[in-house]
């Protein structure tokens, strides 16, 4: 009995064994994404836009209008944004 799940658990092992060596590594893929100075150029006004937003948070300080103001502007800029997205949703 104990010989035959031995044989059953080399037999297993031999068969992954087997497999994992026929598993060929995925071809590597290269990403060159084609950016114009144009397009670096706007990225640099839109982060540059959203930096200029004070956005320091105070525990005495409730004043939450530079946040409202960051999240608006955020929205403008980056309609894309997961968090704009996240957003939208919420306000539904």
């Amino acid at each position: 009995m104990l010989i035959a799940i031995i044989a059953i658990i080399l037999v297993c092992l031999s068969i992954a064994g087997m497999r994992t060596v026929a598993l060929k590594a995925p071809a590597k893929v290269s990403y060159d994404p084609e950016i114009t100075p144009e397009e670096v150029k706007t990225a640099e006004e839109k982060l540059c836009a959203m930096i200029r937003i004070p956005t320091v948070s105070k525990r005495e300080d409730e004043d939450l209008s530079q946040f409202y103001r960051f999240h608006e502007e955020l929205e403008k800029l980056m309609p894309w944004h997961p968090a704009v997205q996240h957003r939208k949703h919420i306000r539904k």
